[in-house]
């Protein structure tokens, strides 16, 4: 087979929306990138891409299944979808596309970690929502006074910027928004 189309089961180059994959979770989408593994394509079409990326079905499978991995990882390290939001930009730099995405299929993740949570109204919820600035803080160790430290280490715990506050639509490199 020369090429398959495989829709959101595949991303290629683009943060992937992990939202609502707590349904079936991970293992339902490796399923899903097994099936389209067994039909032995040459080339992917995914749904999100990367235009500046080839189809090669290989890199691509590879690098959805190696995403799924980083993604359950950071949920088992991060308590909130800030520091997962993080930890997976920091995991992925190499994705210009899809941090919306990213950041939205957090929110949802963690919403639906509550107890009788509605994955409906999580989603829709937070997309409708997504409109208002969205603020978050950085991650310690942050120099006294002022985060202006891009290299953010330690683990996924929200605190408070001195200086102010990370804004996450504003891709500051870590620096607060006083800094």
């Amino acid at each position: 087979m020369d090429a398959s189309v495989a829709g959101d089961a595949l991303y290629n180059g683009a943060h992937m929306y992990i939202g609502e994959s707590d349904g079936g979770g991970p293992d339902a989408w490796r399923g899903a990138i097994d099936t389209v593994e067994a039909l032995a394509p040459g080339r992917i079409v995914a749904g999100r891409k990367n235009r500046d990326l080839d189809d090669d079905a290989t890199r691509v499978i590879a690098a959805t299944r190696r995403y799924l991995d980083d993604a359950e990882a950071a949920q088992e390290e991060c308590s909130s979808p800030t520091g997962f939001f993080h930890r997976m930009r920091e995991r992925h730099p190499d994705l210009p596309y899809g941090k919306t995405v990213l950041r939205v299929g957090a929110k949802v993740l963690y919403a639906l970690r509550e107890p009788g949570a509605d994955p409906g109204a999580a989603a829709v919820g937070t997309w409708f929502y997504e409109r208002s600035p969205v603020v978050v803080t950085a991650r310690p160790p942050m120099p006294s006074g002022c985060a202006r430290s891009s290299s953010w280490s330690g683990p996924c715990v929200d605190v408070p910027c001195p200086g102010g506050s990370v804004n996450l639509d504003g891709d500051q490199g870590g620096r607060c928004a006083a800094c």
